[in-house]
């Protein structure tokens, strides 16, 4: 089972000719509601398209209050689903008919794993820069302490020279 938020619906669903069965009775609109409605139901079941709550089979009244119609209304349209077989049962449990097919569900496994890798390989390479950084960065203070112990070497270098030659020179002036 996959934790998923959302339920496929074709692009194309009015063309569909069991939708379009369904649209062409007298409620038409409220058999596709409640078709939609037994989809999102499906995806927070989380049991591959059974209609469940928690381990027990959602019941006609149950599915009357949910849905918000009447149990002879909602027997109905639940008879209508299993008989063009966009429903099926499962022992009591009303599942949506090849729930994982039209879901993709085995897609979204190799979108996930893929994405894992995917971001690993991201770290690993974030990882690797940040190293190579941090050796840039180590590599450019050596070689600024080295600058400094330089120019500190090449002052004192001039200095001598000066004192030396002011000493020099004052040498000659007594």
């Amino acid at each position: 089972m996959y934790d998923i938020q959302w339920f496929k619906v074709e692009k194309n669903i009015f063309y569909n000719r069991k939708i379009q069965l369904l649209l062409g009775f007298k409620d038409g609109d409220t058999y596709l509601r409640v078709w939609i409605q037994l989809l999102s139901l499906a995806v927070e079941c989380n049991d591959n398209g059974r209609l469940v709550i928690g381990n027990n089979p959602i019941s006609i009244k149950e599915f009357s209050k949910i849905m918000g119609k009447s149990s002879k209304k909602m027997s109905k349209i639940l008879d209508k689903f299993l008989e063009l077989e966009m429903l099926k049962k499962d022992d009591e449990v009303l599942a949506i008919k090849n729930w994982n097919k039209y879901q993709s569900l085995d897609r979204q496994e190799t979108y996930q794993i893929n994405n894992r890798e995917r971001q690993r390989r991201f770290s690993e390479k974030k990882k690797k820069e940040q190293e190579k950084t941090n050796v840039s960065i180590t590599l450019d203070n050596a070689t600024e302490e080295k600058r400094e112990e330089k120019i500190t070497k090449e002052i004192r270098k001039e200095e001598n020279i000066r004192e030396e030659e002011d000493s020099g020179f004052r040498e000659y002036k007594l």
